[in-house]
């Protein structure tokens, strides 16, 4: 590679920074809803007009955006003022930033673009001098807030809203290769610990009709939403077929019993001590008896088992979790440590050819 082609790859870095800002802002000013709506090419100065924006600017915004295909310019003769003569379409891919789209995307861009989250990645120089003495990234920003408390606050109820969608969004991308991966009609009553809304485990008992009972474990204020609107009322279960129970995970006595327990994306979040911790209490709510753990987690493997571009995708995500909660992804060998000190032993490991993996363990 020539010193040209070197100095044009970084140069690239810079502008594809401008261009990720560029498509948070499309979603989070909710254009691609305004572009639904019409139903016809728009000119940025007649979607400006209607929302009180500013023409040229958003002309500039959805120029750049066109080029990432989330929306099509219909190019007219060269004008002055081309906010009012070029006109936008979305496209395919741009409709997946609508708000009603199922992938549940734009609020996904408006969680993990956040300006709280764009800070705190500001600080991971600082992160890799001090370690985690002095907090996560965005706990340097909140005020030693972390993040899960900094959600509570009533005047982040927004990005609340956006993180929680986020997550569902991430569970509704993985949920089919769980299920396809594992065979859960062996077991008859299964908990999902840190289950949200039941995104995944609705669609485990959807698939598997010989599942006698499932139960989302959440913390209660989690639990109080899933009263409201939850996967499994949206999926036609029938009620005596799942349970929506508000916990502690660190809390055994809180954890209802069952024969399996899925962790999807929670063992990340956490310290090698608390993760300890939270598999310990899972041992301890089976209450002697032999049970089966699912973790499912972005995990790191080997070259041999992922491919370079996924490899990237973990490396960063896991980057992802030291600015964010102080986390982390872990390797095979690292998870098999947290069964060894909590009561549980490594059975299989399922690669899946996306970023998430997916660890089998048993109780001793």
């Amino acid at each position: 590679m020539t010193e040209n082609h070197l100095i044009r790859r970084h140069f690239l870095l810079t502008t594809n920074r401008t261009e990720e800002t560029a498509i948070w802002t499309f979603a989070e000013l909710g254009v691609a809803d305004l572009l639904e709506a019409a139903n016809t090419p728009q000119t940025a100065d007649e979607l400006a007009q209607k929302q009180g924006w500013n023409s040229d600017y958003l002309y500039r915004l959805l120029r750049a955006v066109a080029d990432a295909n989330i929306v099509r310019e219909i190019k007219y003769n060269e004008a002055i003022e081309l906010e009012k003569t070029n006109r936008f379409e979305l496209t395919k891919d741009g409709r997946y930033l609508t708000s009603d789209h199922p992938s549940k995307l734009r609020y996904s861009l408006r969680a993990w673009f956040h300006p709280v989250i764009q800070t705190a990645s500001q600080y991971l120089p600082q992160l890799i001098r001090d370690g985690s003495s002095k907090g996560s990234g965005v706990e340097r920003v909140t005020g030693n807030v972390p993040i899960f408390e900094f959600l509570k606050k009533e005047e982040n109820r927004e990005f609340a809203h956006n993180f929680n969608e986020a997550m569902a969004s991430h569970s509704r991308c993985s949920r089919e290769i769980v299920v396809n991966a594992i065979n859960f009609s062996r077991f008859n009553k299964i908990v999902d610990i840190g289950g949200g809304l039941g995104c995944l485990l609705s669609y485990i008992l959807e698939k598997n009709p010989t599942i006698k009972q499932g139960v989302c474990f959440d913390l209660p204020q989690v639990m109080q939403q899933s009263d409201i609107e939850n996967e499994f009322v949206k999926q036609n279960l029938s009620k005596d077929r799942y349970q929506l129970v508000g916990g502690d995970m660190f809390d055994p006595k809180t954890i209802p019993q069952a024969d399996a327990y899925i962790l999807q994306n929670i063992i990340h979040n956490w310290s090698d001590d608390q993760a300890i911790d939270i598999i310990k209490s899972i041992r301890k709510a089976a209450n002697g008896q032999q049970v089966t753990l699912f973790i499912i987690e972005v995990m790191v493997i080997s070259d041999i088992e992922q491919n370079k571009f996924l490899s990237r995708i973990v490396h960063a995500m896991d980057l992802q979790m030291m600015i964010i909660l102080n986390g982390k992804e872990r390797t095979q060998k690292q998870h098999e440590y947290l069964f060894e000190q909590s009561g549980f032993k490594f059975k299989r490991l399922y690669v899946t050819g996306t970023p998430h993996s997916i660890i089998e363990a048993v109780s001793n």
